[in-house]
């Protein structure tokens, strides 16, 4: 038998691809919970290598009451703390400098008409204050402070509207507020104060999201206010200096709505109710990816622009029970689509990768609160499914041999499907467990199958398994059977 397919490192590390029938865009057309990564330090041994991603830690508890849609962090405190903000008024803290579990600061006392935004805010010489954001109002509280020291009505005259997101840019704190965008900036005398209409849009726009390009602050501008993912409105990417009585550049973006907007590299991405496109002040905005399926974007029914986060390189990416990377996720891996993280209970509603290295909290539709770290325990059960891969000819594929990267170990459990064509359903090639192959660094399993396509179904069923590479061997065939007289 000869050679005739040989996957690895390379291959693994070159993502998710938007068909089964195009290559070179990813070896992968599905796979939810597996990483080639493992820890994101250096000195990494497993970069390349295929495995269960990591696992994440429900942080839910009796604490989480509601959907975390925001969140901030203040690092500039003695105490690290991460706080998460919840769509029934609700405020989660978490203590940083550790592995902590939250406490709800506003239980039983929670906050009306909440809306999807908090900040961390002290002008110079005066209190920090965590603000809160409300429906028509904005509510600050000081963070050494019991909670029942807030007030909820520190700033009134907001437009009615969750949509409230605050970004820092410069020196101010932006946040939409309707068809305006609004502003948190220090007046003096160690004293906040606010713009509420600092730049108006059309009557019938809304702002959805805010980001910066380090020069301008970016805006995601819509006209479709519904909850429909498909049904394409106005929607448009604006670019402000912030000191101009209108904006400098406009764009329009060819989906119902801008659910998020961030940096990343040298150009600026935004995640929109069915896909991904960037853009810059010069270049007009062309699609990242294919149109995504709601499964792979942040819900629509929520404001979502936390739903998305910046790790290195790379979006971080709410989904359905997932979380997806587009971009670099290391310096010295391709840029690539994933999905390395998997096993969440509802749809993304909140993403914080940029709080704490090697951490990322998520919260959920379901009313859940995650940690998941890059580094965490594998979890099991995840499956990679390739691209029909052309293999230039018919052959009789006789083996398949799998090499890992450890010795397998007690629970180890892995398995092989295969199929030659979209019309044929996968079926089993064989599977390899520790209790029958013990501790091996390579398996050969057999079978026989015609193929001139061939698509692979890898499935790490349980414990640790760390796939190194696949090799595919068989016999060439001019005419496979089905055709012959």
């Amino acid at each position: 038998m000869r050679k005739i397919l040989e996957l690895g490192p390379k291959q693994f590390l070159s993502g998710i691809a938007p068909s089964a029938q195009l290559e070179n865009k990813g070896l992968f057309l599905a796979a939810a919970g597996i990483s080639p990564f493992g820890s994101i330090f250096a000195g990494n041994s497993t970069v390349g290598i295929l495995q269960n991603g990591p696992a994440p830690t429900d942080l839910t508890g009796n604490v989480v009451v509601d959907v975390p849609w925001s969140w901030a962090v203040d690092s500039n405190a003695s105490t690290k703390r991460f706080y998460s903000w919840g769509d029934a008024g609700n405020l989660y803290r978490i203590d940083i400098s550790g592995d902590n579990n939250p406490t709800n600061i506003a239980s039983g006392s929670t906050v009306s008409n909440p809306a999807a935004g908090i900040a961390i805010k002290q002008a110079a010489g005066g209190t920090k204050y965590l603000l809160y954001w409300q429906l028509t109002q904005i509510g600050r509280w000081d963070p050494t402070a019991a909670w029942a020291t807030k007030t909820d009505n520190w700033k009134t005259g907001l437009q009615s509207t969750p949509w409230h997101t605050p970004h820092d840019f410069q020196d101010r704190t932006y946040f939409p507020n309707g068809r305006y965008i609004g502003y948190v900036y220090d007046a003096g005398g160690g004293n906040l104060d606010v713009v509420l209409d600092a730049l108006d849009v059309n009557a019938n726009e809304r702002v959805n999201c805010l980001g910066n390009d380090g020069a301008y602050l970016v805006a995601g501008i819509t006209t479709n206010i519904s909850s429909d993912s498909l049904t394409r409105g106005h929607t448009r990417i604006i670019f402000w200096d912030t000191n101009q009585a209108s904006w400098q550049r406009e764009w329009e973006i060819p989906d119902a709505a801008v659910l998020s907007i961030h940096k990343v590299g040298t150009m600026m991405k935004a995640v929109t109710t069915r896909g991904v496109f960037k853009f810059s002040f010069d270049y007009e905005p062309v699609p990242d990816l294919g149109y995504l399926s709601t499964a792979l974007t942040p819900s629509y029914s929520y404001p979502t622009a936390q739903a998305v986060d910046v790790f290195s390189q790379a979006l971080v990416i709410g989904g359905d029970t997932r979380l997806s990377t587009l971009g670099k996720v290391l310096p010295d891996v391709p840029s690539a689509f994933h999905q390395p993280f998997a096993g969440f209970t509802g749809v993304a509603s909140m993403v914080a990768a940029s709080a704490k290295t090697n951490d990322i909290f998520v919260g959920t539709t379901s009313s859940k609160l995650y940690r998941v770290k890059w580094s965490d325990t594998p979890g099991t059960g995840a499956a990679a499914q390739t691209i029909f891969i052309d293999l230039q000819r018919w052959w009789q594929i006789g083996r398949i041999v799998l090499h890992f990267d450890d010795q397998f170990a007690s629970g180890d459990s892995f398995a092989v499907s295969v199929s030659p064509d979209a019309g044929t359903p996968l079926s089993s090639w064989g599977a390899v467990t520790y209790a029958d192959s013990g501790a091996i660094r390579n398996k050969e399993l057999y079978g026989t199958l015609e193929a001139r396509r061939l698509q692979l179904q890898l499935t790490f069923t349980a414990g640790a398994v760390k796939l190194r590479g696949i090799e595919v061997w068989g016999d060439p065939i001019e005419v496979p059977t089905h055709t012959r007289s």
